[in-house]
């Protein structure tokens, strides 16, 4: 699978993400913006604890949250989209491409 395919796939969880938040009443915009800042998050951070990150623990994983929410991201938004295991593994994958 080259990068192009691996984008278009993370594309189709994100869309599938986007729909799955109306129900929560969360915007298309944000949820656009927490699965562009979370894939730059991880691009453009040294994570130096990975194990522990890509299990969703750890000071860098709570940083990454804090991080997010100021910048007026809805908090479980941000954590619906990190349990989402296809999608935060698909993210992950991208990003360290």
């Amino acid at each position: 699978m080259d990068r192009l395919e691996h984008q278009a796939y993370w594309a189709s969880l994100v869309r599938l993400y986007k729909d799955r938040e109306r129900k929560y009443d969360t915007r298309h915009y944000d949820s656009e913006q927490i699965a562009q800042s979370i894939l730059d998050y991880v691009r453009y951070t040294r994570i130096r604890q990975w194990t522990l990150f890509f299990q969703r623990r750890g000071e860098e994983y709570e940083k990454m949250i804090e991080t997010l929410v100021e910048k007026d991201l809805p908090k479980d938004a941000i954590l619906r989209f990190t349990e989402n295991d296809a999608l935060w593994e698909k993210t992950l994958e991208l990003a360290t491409m």
